[in-house]
This record gives structure tokens, sequence and C-alpha cells, in this order.
């Protein structure tokens, strides 16, 4: 379990993931989006 009860908050607690959380209008569940986050750049040295 690495420290967490359920996917979602360990999931969230890397940051190569990014986490959406949506309301679905259909049902009472949450839809959970998850995906790469992407490469920020480096910063030029000078």
């Amino acid at each position: 379990n690495y420290g967490f009860e359920k996917l979602t908050p360990l999931i969230k607690s890397i940051e190569k993931f990014e986490v959406e959380q949506r309301e679905n209008h259909k049902s009472r569940h949450k839809l959970i989006y998850v995906r790469i986050a992407e490469k920020k750049p480096l910063r030029a040295k000078k």
C-alpha cells in the first residue's frame, strides 16, 4: 500500500503524473483522469 489507503492519493503524490478529478453527472461516482506530466523545459545557464 506504500503508505496510502487508496490508489488516487498514491498517484497524486508522484510528480510524473497529472491527475484531474471530474464530477460524473450520470452517477454519484467521480471520474479520475491520469496522464503523464509534460517535462518542464530546463532553464538555460548564464
